[in-house]
């Protein structure tokens, strides 16, 4: 084989090698976590944005716009949306809705 041959193959086979150890060794964008303090309330989603502090989970509060009485109730949540309302005490809410 010629030498020339050789040396450009070398000199690909370098490139190629240093450009992948590069890439490989970059963090995701979106891994905020090494960035942020343990104890900072951040969004449930991958991208981890900070948010203000505040309830979560089960003790929010539903406001349905008719002033009526507050009340306990349990929410259906499907895709993002609301899926329907029930009374606190049902268990009538479907496993997979539709």
């Amino acid at each position: 084989m010629n030498l020339d041959v050789r040396v450009k193959s070398a000199a690909w086979l370098g490139a190629m090698l240093v450009f992948l150890a590069g890439v490989a060794g970059q963090d995701k964008a979106q891994d905020r976590r090494k960035f942020l303090d343990p104890s900072t309330p951040v969004s449930g989603d991958p991208r981890r944005i900070p948010v203000k502090p505040g309830p979560s989970g089960p003790d929010r509060v539903l406001v349905d716009g008719t002033e009526a009485a507050a009340h306990r109730a349990t929410l259906v949540i499907a895709r993002n949306r609301i899926f329907k309302i029930f009374p606190a005490s049902s268990t009538a809410w479907p496993r997979t809705p539709k």
